[in-house]
């Protein structure tokens, strides 16, 4: 999971409740408290930021799913579990998460 966030990120709630299932990269375009993640700040716009920065840290290629998910998604460690795992489920190849089991 890399997020491209802000001062006002709601990211730290994605850590919250279960043991996450994976890891949380930080690609903020502002400066913020990093709380220890791997990541570095890329100042910019999102996708020009996220380029940048998977162009210069290569540890994204050691996973089998990529998650660029907007700071401001209301998620808990649970969700983001179930998302990943439904994701395998699928064998996806591309996805994005959704509001309802109806979109699945």
């Amino acid at each position: 999971m890399i997020a491209r966030c802000g001062a006002h990120s709601l990211h730290p709630e994605w850590l919250k409740g279960r043991v996450p299932e994976w890891d949380l990269v930080l690609c903020p375009f502002q400066s913020v408290d990093m709380q220890g993640h791997t990541g570095q700040m890329v100042p910019g716009h999102k996708w020009d930021g996220l380029y940048r920065f998977l162009t210069e840290w290569d540890g994204w290629k050691q996973y089998d799913y990529i998650c660029f998910p907007d700071d401001d998604l209301r998620a808990t460690a649970e969700t983001w579990n179930r998302f990943f795992a439904t994701c395998k489920q699928y064998n996806a190849k591309l996805a994005a998460p959704a509001l309802t089991r109806v979109f699945l």
